[in-house]
């Protein structure tokens, strides 16, 4: 998990400094692809109840292939790395008084919390 974290949290810093994200978005997806093992990130001003359109959709390195480092990867396993990267102080200071929304795509949302 380790190594894992550490190439997904590469992956979001680049994206960060290729795409900042804007200080009005307050909803964040993480989305599971699981038929396609990859997981992608978005985010609006407003709740959305399916992330299929983002007002926040960052064009370099959109998708995250979690079959490099983990082939028995789950939306489970994603919501604590999800939680494990807010341990950062980038991220976390990114993530600040945002709902984060985690699932799989184009389904109800699993799981969501408030970074606070």
């Amino acid at each position: 998990m380790k190594r894992l974290l550490k190439h997904f949290s590469f992956w979001l810093n680049g994206i960060e400094e290729d795409t900042p994200l804007p200080y009005e978005i307050k909803h964040l997806y993480f989305n599971f692809h699981r038929i396609n093992k990859y997981i992608s990130f978005g985010g609006n001003q407003f709740a959305n109840k399916r992330a299929f359109n983002f007002e926040y959709s960052p064009l370099e390195a959109q998708f995250f292939n979690v079959e490099k480092y983990d082939r028995n990867f789950s939306v489970l396993k994603l919501r604590t790395l999800v939680e494990n990267l807010l341990d950062d102080s980038f991220f976390y200071k990114l993530f600040l008084n945002k709902k984060i929304y985690i699932s799989y795509f184009g389904e109800n949302y699993r799981f969501n919390f408030i970074n606070s």
